[in-house]
């Protein structure tokens, strides 16, 4: 392409990016190159990079080798868990067993992967002179295209030699805009690009195609957080039971127009130092510790940490608690052993009601991906800024609001040793009739130990390691963190030894310190309760919403194509979580509390369509889950209506915390009870309890 055409093209693709990527357009424009752009009399294009052709002048050889040995050698392709009736909630598990059963009826099997090369997600890593990615689209038929790259350098010499304003315009008028990120920074690379994922489309990370362009080390070294924390994509977006057991909770919570409600302090600064304490193992070395100077800083217990601390006489001021089930049995045990009225909860509006009379003061937070917040929640104020995934995640973000200055972290271990206890020897866990979630204590991943040596973490806990390490250096700059658990190293804290570790006497006592937080809690009025919920408009609601995802699934015209999952999803945005005009307030909370089961649903429904062994049989597979999607949506519509047509219902409404048959919750196994062998199981998966859940493993 001589000089004045590549002119002509620079103009066509700024004007475009000025269009439709107003942002990368101003930077674009004020880039300055630290390479030149070549062009041979061939017409190849190259990139001079210290003195070295980066393509070594053949880039149409270079490309077409490149795409011939990602697809001969296997294609980069992230591959979900199986989705099997019995690992899901009960209308996901009673879905899937209705597709398989009639898929093994009508004889349709299925690939252990994909069976095509169409991917939702087209994921490039190195935009290079752009000559790789037309075939890669064609090849993928991708909805979502994702350029990712470690700095601007390539994407600039590409206006002069590749179409950018084709590929703009066709995906921003037919599909989703070209997501763009640049990043020299790995860590960080990799995971703006997971959450583009997340934020775009969860349902059909399935198979989603990786393609490595530019091999730097930028790129290379975000390869591995990318496979990592893939699994972050699906994290925490709940399901319907969970959403709207919460909704009943904080319903029990709120409307007797006497709580107290969280509201962040502005800008406060305490010098009194605070310990903020977990359950891990590493908890019983520092017991002593503790002891001495519980008086000399503020503590704030996570969960069941309250246990070990008051049976070893260190009475915590502040108890935070995020879980909507099953916190009675940590708290009645604690109160047994001393009274715990003094405490302080600080707690998620979502908590289990049967806990607040054990606390003369009860403090409710909001949590911004539940569908209570944009319901309940009248301002951001009033939530905690990361509460997630755990409960010490929730407590770190309670001693940065309240504006403690040192935060020192004990029992914090995000895991255990590849031998030995998970939990600190006091904990609930060790006592007679806990409730233990075998699945949680499965550590096999290994991460580096905060003073070295081997240690190891569960996918849950690497995730909430990960929050505390991201929401500690975005405060690093106000607050210092150090942790003194001798668990898994956190970035962001300074590993510290509690030997190292003096305290100075708190003038007058810290108790004023934690009156001041306290009273300064403002009151959640009945007015305020009553404006927030009206049953029959969130009876409407459900309805209007759940009529919207059925003309999505019954209006596309081939659910092969995976168009009809970018309608599903602007439905369901996942960014919906800040609170929008007081007008929809209802209509997003319906859309939170079902979002998760859909895209459950969705994505188990995806992941066999993707793996049809004979292509004949596809037009049968396609109308089995169209018809089993339907059928499984209006059974949401109805058990949402049952439900919450009396929100004050909520199970265990005697207080006692023992939920009972008549309250059996088929996604949490410990209210089943009793299950006969032969019996179905409750979980909803189409199997006898022998043959499911109650299977010798």
């Amino acid at each position: 392409m001589s000089g004045p055409g590549r002119t002509d093209l620079k103009d066509k693709n700024l004007k475009a990016f000025q269009r439709l990527q107003p942002d990368l357009y101003e930077a674009l424009r004020a880039f300055k190159p630290a390479s030149t752009l070549s062009v041979g009399e061939n017409g190849e294009a190259d990139v001079i990079i210290n003195a070295k052709p980066f393509y070594g002048g053949k880039i149409r050889e270079f490309t077409a080798e490149q795409i011939k040995q990602f697809w001969d050698v296997g294609p980069s392709r992230f591959i979900v868990e199986q989705p099997i009736p019995e690992n899901n909630d009960i209308h996901t598990n009673r879905f899937l067993d209705r597709i398989i059963t009639r898929a093994e009826e009508a004889g349709i099997a299925f690939t252990t992967g994909p069976s095509t090369r169409q991917s939702y997600f087209l994921v490039i890593l190195g935009t290079g002179l752009g000559q790789h990615i037309d075939e890669l689209i064609e090849a993928t038929d991708c909805q979502v295209l994702v350029i990712a790259d470690h700095s601007l350098e390539f994407l600039f010499h590409s206006l002069e030699v590749y179409d950018w304003h084709r590929i703009l315009d066709t995906f921003a008028n037919t599909k989703t805009p070209v997501l763009f990120i640049i990043e020299g920074d790995p860590a960080q690379l990799s995971k703006k690009i997971w959450t583009a994922i997340r934020n775009a489309n969860p349902i059909s990370i399935d198979g989603f195609t990786c393609f490595i362009h530019d091999r730097s080390p930028a790129i290379m070294g975000a390869i591995d957080g990318i496979v990592q924390n893939m699994s972050m994509i699906l994290f925490g977006l709940g399901f319907f039971y969970d959403e709207s057991l919460m909704i009943r909770n904080a319903y029990g919570n709120l409307c007797d127009g006497k709580a107290k409600i969280y509201r962040r302090p502005d800008n406060q600064r305490l010098d009194v130092p605070v310990f903020v304490i977990a359950t891990g193992p590493s908890l019983d070395e520092a017991m002593p510790f503790l002891k001495e100077n519980a008086d000399k800083a503020v503590i704030v217990s996570s969960g069941s940490a309250i246990r070990s601390l008051v049976v070893n006489g260190i009475m915590p001021d502040f108890q935070v608690e995020t879980e909507n089930i099953s916190v009675f049995p940590v708290i009645v045990q604690a109160a047994e052993e001393c009274d715990i009225s003094s405490i302080c909860l600080i707690t998620a509006s979502t908590v289990d009601q049967s806990i607040i009379p054990y606390f003369e003061n009860s403090v409710y937070f909001f949590r911004a991906g539940l569908s209570t917040y944009p319901l309940f929640c009248e301002s951001e104020q009033n939530s905690l800024q990361s509460p997630d995934p755990t409960v010490v995640n929730a407590s770190l973000s309670f001693a940065i609001e309240a504006g403690f200055k040192d935060i020192y972290l004990f029992g914090v271990d995000m895991g255990g040793r590849e031998s030995g206890s998970h939990h600190s020897k006091d904990s609930y866990h060790y006592t007679d009739g806990a409730i233990v979630v075998e699945s949680d204590l499965t550590f096999d991943i290994p991460v580096e130990g905060n003073f070295g040596g081997k240690f190891v973490t569960s996918k849950g806990l690497y995730a909430a390691r990960y929050g505390l390490s991201q929401t500690m250096i975005e405060n690093q700059s106000r607050h210092r963190f150090f942790n003194c658990s001798d668990g898994a190293r956190i970035d962001g804290a300074e590993p510290r030894r509690m030997d190292t570790v003096s305290l100075p006497a708190i003038k007058d006592g810290k108790e004023k310190t934690v009156w001041d937080l306290i009273s300064g809690f403002p009151v959640y009025s009945r007015q305020q309760f009553e404006a927030a919920w009206d049953e029959d408009k969130f009876m409407a609601a459900i309805d209007a919403f759940i009529d919207k995802i059925l003309a999505a699934i019954n209006n596309a015209e081939n659910i092969e194509d995976k168009a009809y999952l970018t309608e599903l999803m602007t439905l369901m945005p996942i960014l919906g979580t800040t609170l929008g005009p007081l007008s929809n307030r209802i209509e997003n909370a319906v859309m939170m509390m079902f979002r998760g089961t859909i895209i459950m649903l969705v994505g188990a429904l995806e992941y066999y369509l993707n793996r049809v062994t004979a292509p004949e049989k596809m037009p049968l597979m396609k109308d089995i889950v169209r018809e089993e999607l339907v059928t499984a949506v209006n059974g949401l519509r109805q058990a949402a209506k049952e439900i919450l047509s009396n929100a004050a219902e909520v199970p265990d409404p005697a207080g006692t915390g023992d939920i009972g048959v008549k309250n059996l919750i088929p996604e949490v196994p410990h209210t089943w009870g009793t299950v006969g062998r032969n019996e179905p199981c409750p979980c909803g998966s189409g199997r006898k309890f022998k043959h499911c859940h109650g299977k010798i493993k």
